[in-house]
């Protein structure tokens, strides 16, 4: 089996990575914020290939953590 990943963006940004056996995680430091298409295909031993494809979007926390009361 083997398998190709595939990380793209509206702003040119592309990661590709091909490897062999089952795929496992990838650490990747992404260039800011936006969204990224990420897409997974696996080939097996039969040349038979699936892929899967996700989107990410990445932003700022929405979420403001304030102490209460004020101090």
């Amino acid at each position: 089996m083997s398998h190709h990943r595939e990380i793209t963006s509206k702003d040119g940004f592309t990661y590709t990575k091909d490897g062999d056996g089952a795929p496992g995680i990838v650490r990747l430091a992404l260039p800011g914020q936006g969204e990224f298409k990420i897409a997974l295909t696996t080939t097996d031993n039969e040349t038979n290939k699936v892929t899967e494809t996700y989107s990410l979007v990445v932003s700022d926390p929405i979420a403001i953590i304030k102490q209460s009361p004020d101090k």
